[in-house]
């Protein structure tokens, strides 16, 4: 009996070894960082220099994040939002006002800013006032620019920052883990914490 018993934990201890190597829970996604993942680039934070923020939901967050690797900033409307990265303005929205409810077909009535990186990477900051966008496609812009103020447009339902790095190739639209310089030193920010400017 006793053999048997030992033989029964070695092929249990044996399935869970191989079920955790091939399968990930979504809750530690958030830990581990996608295998080819370029962690060279480091990002500035998205807002002015005296500031810190909340992160509010992380990557694989229960809200809205569940398959994508962004970052939401808890911050009052009209929060300065500045570039966390040197590109070229992509795409911008600025005309939506707020509309309450956690409606999805909100999704697209958020007031952003898109720039694009040399490396074909494209920061997105999401959820912006009405007015509240400070450049236009075709601006170059540099690392700590003053860009935008926060708000609570599109699918939102709290004023925030929401903020991706994402990529598009012939497998599709991907989003990035970044890294930030923070005061705590180079992170990749977590659910929960707050960060403030090094």
């Amino acid at each position: 009996m006793p053999g048997n018993l030992q033989q029964v934990f070695i092929l249990v201890g044996l399935l869970l070894i191989l079920f955790i190597s091939c399968s990930t829970p979504r809750w530690l996604k958030h830990v581990f960082i996608p295998e080819g993942t370029d962690t060279a680039v480091v990002y500035r934070l998205p807002y002015a220099p005296n500031k810190k923020y909340l992160v509010a939901q992380g990557y694989w967050g229960n809200f809205s994040h569940q398959t994508t690797y962004a970052l939401d900033f808890k911050m009052r409307r009209g929060q300065p939002v500045h570039a966390a990265r040197e590109g070229i303005v992509l795409a911008t929205a600025s005309h939506f006002v707020e509309k309450k409810g956690k409606k999805k077909t909100l999704i697209e009535e958020a007031n952003f800013i898109d720039v694009l990186h040399n490396d074909g990477t494209v920061a997105s900051y999401w959820h912006l006032n009405t007015g509240g966008v400070l450049v236009k496609p075709g601006d170059t812009i540099y690392p700590g620019q003053l860009i935008g103020f926060s708000g609570n447009t599109g699918f939102s339902t709290m004023p925030h920052l929401h903020f991706e790095v994402y990529k598009r190739d012939a497998n599709g639209y991907h989003t990035i883990p970044t890294r930030f310089y923070t005061k705590q030193g180079i992170k990749f920010l977590r659910w929960g914490r707050i960060y403030a400017h090094p």
